[in-house]
């Protein structure tokens, strides 16, 4: 398969609505990785350009300002599903679109090997890992609840974890519109980390859980429909906790924990973004534009 070094990233470099914020110089540079390192690993190397983030034309926003917010779920990409997916990469960057659908069957021999921390009723059903690299990265969830599909699914949630040692991590979480009869999709699980770099994650509007982030050196900003739409729980030393969507009691009566959708955010020296999947980010603003209103 061929890399595209000059495919377009994850997230596009439009001007949202949303005012201007002002990041570290850090954040500028995190994004430079990627393109100066060269793929070599087969999974990594797919041959699809990453979608952009949907936008909307300003009659569209005029039009949407009064009416239901859109829905994020969309036709995947032309490439065929897989499950238990796994990259590792040491030395470079990871980019690409993923369809997961939980349901499918790898026979054991073909299965990658369990990572330190897994176990077999643990395996995750995507893991992307690069240890001195970027990571720009879009990941379709196949909806398998419902008429036709498989009564008993092997996993209860979609795990997926995205994260690198060195490098800036971009994930970007699809539904996939049911083409047949209706269905829906399993809860997620999302875990994406970065131990120098910034972490951003684009979640679908169907995203109704739990958000879980630890910072140690760096803030946490959220798009202003999502804030909309937080429920805030708890802000301890650099642990901060949060609901989104509505939060029902009930939902919790007959559970020990929750099993519902969550994300898990780890950034030890960088910031976190979190927007919906069919938003643009706002510019950055660094030290020049600063300086020059350029």
């Amino acid at each position: 398969m061929i890399v595209d070094q000059n495919a377009p990233p994850a997230v596009p470099d439009k001007i949202s609505s949303e005012p201007a914020q002002e990041n570290d110089l850090a954040d500028v540079a995190e994004t430079v990785c990627l393109h100066a390192q060269e793929c070599s690993h087969p999974l990594t190397c797919r041959n699809q350009d990453l979608p952009p983030v949907y936008t909307q034309s300003r009659e569209e926003n005029a039009e949407s300002s009064t009416s239901s917010p859109p829905s994020s779920a969309r036709s995947p990409p032309n490439i065929k599903p897989s499950n238990y997916i796994r990259v590792l990469q040491p030395n470079a960057g990871i980019k690409g679109s993923w369809l997961i659908n939980p349901a499918l069957r790898i026979p054991a021999v073909f299965l990658p090997p369990l990572a330190a921390d897994e176990t077999e009723t643990t395996r995750k059903n995507i893991s992307l890992e690069s240890k001195n690299g970027s990571l720009e990265v879009a990941i379709y969830v196949v909806p398998t609840q419902g008429e036709g599909a498989d009564p008993k699914p092997s996993k209860q949630r979609v795990t997926m974890n995205t994260s690198s040692r060195n490098g800036p991590v971009t994930t970007a979480v699809y539904d996939v519109a049911p083409t047949e009869v209706p269905k829906s999709r399993l809860p997620l699980q999302i875990s994406a980390d970065s131990k120098n770099g910034r972490v951003s994650v684009f979640l679908p509007r169907s995203f109704h859980g739990l958000i879980n982030l630890e910072l140690r050196n760096g803030n946490v900003r959220y798009s202003n429909d999502m804030m909309a739409l937080l429920t805030p729980l708890s802000d301890v030393d650099g642990t901060h906790r949060s609901f989104l969507g509505h939060l029902d009691p009930a939902e919790f009566e007959n559970e020990d924990e929750w099993v519902g959708d969550e994300l898990k955010v780890q950034a030890n020296n960088g910031n976190v973004r979190l927007y919906f999947n069919d938003e643009t980010p706002p510019p950055t603003v660094n030290f020049w534009t600063k300086l020059f209103g350029v």
